[in-house]
């Protein structure tokens, strides 16, 4: 069973500057389509390694605590769906046994 996703820093830029992010993908190119827009650009995609995650469950909802980087994932959150997949079997148990799936 999966202990650990791949991480990767993204700058982009948009007209109110520019940002530096980290988000859980298996590649660098699944983030630049996600995030390049017509007003945001990628301007560079450095992967970060791969960081254990932890799979938390509170009422109603799971997500994901990567503590070495300080990072909480939620539904809410790019990078949410790989880290689901990744993480399959965890989750799988936790929509039987918590939230009656």
């Amino acid at each position: 069973m999966a202990k650990k996703a791949l991480f990767h820093q993204v700058t982009t830029k948009d007209g109110h500057g520019t940002y530096i992010n980290i988000y859980a993908a298996q590649r660098g190119d699944d983030l630049r389509n996600i995030l390049e827009t017509q007003n945001t650009k990628v301007l560079n995609i450095k992967t970060v390694g791969w960081h254990t995650v932890s799979t938390f469950y509170s009422p109603g909802e799971y997500y994901f605590q990567i503590d070495t980087l300080g990072t909480r994932v939620d539904d809410t959150c790019i990078g949410f769906n790989y880290l689901e997949n990744q993480f399959s079997p965890i989750v799988h148990k936790i929509n039987e046994t918590c939230m009656n799936r």
